[in-house]
């Protein structure tokens, strides 16, 4: 099981585009000049699409899109996609901004209220799909897309109690707790994760997804103590080999040996 996460353009120095837009400036003219270099070279369609070609790392600048004759047209897809990007974030900002302060003017559910709701319904909807689906192959794709929407709305919730929904004696409340510090790795929470994984979950799906979270934690640079690397290299002992487990624990471990 891997997750992957849309993340938005880096930021980068401008140096290697202006090279290469200078490089395909270049081969677009030269091959020009080769193009006339025979004698029975004239103006035609191919030294203007030649023209367009050498022209069109600049020509971004100014249009969204270009066409050349006899190859179609060109579109500035990394423009579009980062102004898209920005009017997206920007819309959704000021969606959730609004939400809110028209909730609370009104005493209706905020927007975390919303995301607390979603993921206790949730976590109820995990212990459904565990009870009523036999283990196997699809009940594993049910409760991994389950947890996959938890991840989600934790991202808009806030003021969830992770540490309330990890000690908790429902699987599905574990999970959700699990699911929210995957989303929003809090390094305060790292002994408390570890510690239910090692000592306290007993169902391999959450195990699973608490080692990915402990390892999105330990991400942000957090050096684990010498109780919490013990903690997971006797767990580790304890799981069986050739299990997803196994392997996350292993990868982990080795960071820091």
């Amino acid at each position: 099981m891997t997750d992957d996460e849309l993340k938005p353009p880096k930021s980068s120095s401008q140096w290697p585009r202006l090279i290469i837009q200078c490089l395909i400036s270049i081969a677009g003219l030269s091959l020009l000049v080769w193009h006339y270099v025979f004698p029975t070279a004239r103006i035609d369609t191919i030294s203007v699409a030649l023209l367009l070609i050498a022209a069109l790392p600049w020509l971004g600048m100014v249009f969204k899109s270009v066409e050349v004759p006899r190859l179609g047209k060109v579109e500035y897809l990394e423009r579009a996609i980062r102004n898209q990007e920005a009017g997206l974030r920007s819309a959704e900002n000021v969606a959730t901004a609004t939400s809110e302060l028209v909730m609370t003017l009104t005493g209706q559910p905020t927007t975390r209220d919303l995301g607390a709701v979603e993921l206790q319904q949730l976590a109820d909807k995990y212990i459904a799909a565990r009870a009523s689906r036999p283990r196997g192959w699809e009940r594993t794709a049910e409760v991994t897309r389950i947890f996959g929407q938890m991840t989600a709305a934790a991202l808009h919730n806030v003021g969830f109690d992770a540490r309330a929904a990890l000690h908790s004696s429902d699987a599905g409340q574990r999970l959700a707790g699990i699911a929210f510090l995957y989303a929003r790795p809090d390094p305060t929470m790292l002994e408390d994760l570890v510690g239910v994984i090692t000592d306290k979950e007993d169902k391999g799906f959450n195990q699973y997804w608490g080692i990915k979270a402990i390892g999105k934690i330990l991400s942000l640079q957090v050096r684990p103590s010498g109780m919490i690397l013990n903690k997971l290299a006797q767990f580790a002992d304890r799981v069986e080999e050739g299990t997803d487990r196994k392997y996350e624990l292993r990868k982990l471990l080795q960071e820091f040996q």
